[in-house]
């Protein structure tokens, strides 16, 4: 009876060891207030990960997703963060929410979307920042539809610019630089039917590959 016992406190421990158990917060920068919601986990093959009371069994590479309530629930603040989970046991994070933001409808079916300096709508140039002052987005908009995005990162190095097309979400052209703030490569995106042909070049112009999706 006693070898049954300490077998089963034995498997019960191995479970234990094998778990990830999730500890993720939000900062509203907006509100400047620490939330705790829930969300949604993703895995490297697009697979949408079942788990209970935030554990969850394999370690790897996610895709968070969630939503923020805002202007009374009729509006919410999309979030996305990649999580690179290395080893099993507790994993804690705190995930900005920057104060320019992509909103969609909480209204089921809604194509309804725009981009929001907090609670006012982005009009004309508008520029986000990290903490530490250094910039974290700038970007041209007419009445929250965006023209052009630079993203940059906390060093304050640029890493994207984003052109849109006729300002929706489908994208004209984008940039990627290296860390001098040079062009690395860029793509071309051109729209026929419901294809979308993705064109890379190089820094120099030359045609690096070609993608139809």
């Amino acid at each position: 009876m006693r070898n049954i016992f300490v077998f089963f406190i034995l498997i019960f421990t191995i479970n234990i060891q094998s778990q990830v158990e999730l500890d993720i917060y939000f900062f509203d920068e907006c509100e400047n207030e620490l939330k705790k919601v829930e969300f949604e986990l993703i895995d490297s093959n697009f697979n949408l990960v079942e788990f209970k009371k935030n554990t969850i069994d394999s370690i790897g590479v996610y895709t968070l997703a969630t939503k923020l309530d805002i202007k009374n629930g009729d509006y919410g603040v999309n979030v996305f963060k990649i999580l690179k989970i290395e080893k099993f046991g507790k994993y804690t994070d705190t995930i900005n929410v920057p104060k320019i933001r992509f909103v969609t409808s909480n209204v089921l079916h809604s194509t309804y979307w725009s981009y929001y300096k907090c609670s006012k709508i982005c009009n004309g140039k508008e520029v986000d920042y990290f903490s530490n002052g250094n910039i974290r987005l700038q970007g041209n908009f007419k009445n929250g539809k965006p023209n052009e995005i630079k993203e940059y990162n906390e060093k304050g190095e640029l890493l994207t610019q984003t052109y849109y097309k006729n300002y929706n979400l489908k994208f004209n052209r984008i940039n990627y630089f290296n860390k001098n703030g040079k062009l690395r490569e860029y793509e071309i995106y051109k729209y026929k039917k419901r294809k979308t042909i993705i064109k890379t070049f190089n820094k120099k112009g030359k045609l690096i590959n070609k993608e139809i999706e």
